[in-house]
């Protein structure tokens, strides 16, 4: 799909089973970055295995954002506000699935969505996971398979994660 000339088509698929994600998959094929992973046998990006840092300071990162598609105004106070100062810089791809690729690819240092559904996160879930980083909603706790919409989740790497809870909840 095109935004603005802008190529962010990606396939994202995710096999769930018992509301564990087994198996995921974000294929952006225009930016040539496939990433894929199998619960308990790692991450691998553009074939291969991914094994996030510790991360930084939370002044040093490079942080993305997105939003959703309704009350978006609530959705960046929520989020963007409380967070942009206290980070070196902020970015907003429009594409749940292209921001996880550059952040399994090192290009920033967390991802995080105020206003997100299953579909979008389950995949990223278990790549991120199996990579080494935190998939959290805004109070700390593990994704939930039950929910379909309007909820918040943090992808990030570990140093960065507990902070980015303070300044969220």
């Amino acid at each position: 799909y095109f935004h603005n000339h802008l190529s962010i088509f990606r396939k994202v698929s995710c096999l769930i089973h018992k509301g564990k994600p087994l198996f995921g998959l974000i294929n952006a094929t225009k930016l040539g970055i496939l990433a894929k992973a199998f619960l308990n046998r790692g991450a691998y990006f553009n074939g291969e295995l991914i094994k996030l840092n510790e991360g930084q300071n939370l002044s040093n990162c490079h942080l993305a954002f997105d939003y959703g598609y309704t009350q978006r105004e609530k959705q960046i106070n929520k989020t963007l506000i409380k967070v942009a100062n206290k980070i070196k810089y902020c970015f907003s791809y429009a594409s749940t699935g292209v921001s996880l690729l550059y952040f399994l690819g090192g290009k920033i240092d967390g991802y995080i969505h105020s206003n997100i559904s299953l579909w979008d996160v389950a995949a990223g879930d278990i790549l991120v996971r199996e990579a080494g980083g935190k998939v959290t909603d805004f109070n700390k706790n593990p994704l939930n398979y039950d929910f379909d919409k309007n909820k918040s989740v943090i992808f990030c790497k570990e140093k960065i994660h507990e902070e980015l809870v303070h300044i969220l909840s």
